[in-house]
């Protein structure tokens, strides 16, 4: 008697698409938590101006609670955190008149989040058909 190989579930394909976005998932919880936290604390220490970061820490650390409990809203809500991480980084480029280490930084890392976004986002399979709305 042979071993059938263990398929989960009626739907496998479910389950490889929820492997596939878990670990991005997981990067972009621990970014949006590490930026709100480094905003808030640099906030509080004074190096950083106070009410654009706190509004930047404030918008990551909404994204990471609603990430968590709701996965598709939270991926919206995670993408505009880094679309204000990055206006607000090219607002202060444009204001100080020269790159300095924040803006540069939030810059990229605001991409990062949109990246992480984009690859905790499922994606669709070409083949299946789409039931009726």
């Amino acid at each position: 008697m042979t071993r059938q190989p263990d398929r989960p579930g009626p739907h496998p394909e479910n389950q490889i698409k929820r492997v596939e976005v878990r670990r991005p998932r997981h990067a972009l919880e621990f970014m949006l938590v590490a930026v709100a936290a480094v905003m808030v604390v640099g906030a509080v220490l004074g190096r950083i101006g106070g009410s654009l970061a706190l509004i930047v820490a404030g918008s990551h650390a909404t994204a990471a609670i609603v990430l968590v409990v709701q996965r598709k809203i939270g991926r919206r809500v995670a993408l505009i955190a880094a679309l204000i991480a990055i206006v607000w980084a090219v607002a202060n480029i444009a204001v100080a008149g020269g790159v300095r280490w924040l803006p540069g930084g939030l810059i990229v890392i605001g991409l990062f989040e949109a990246m992480l976004v984009a690859g905790s986002t499922p994606r669709r399979d070409p083949d299946r058909k789409l039931r009726p709305r």
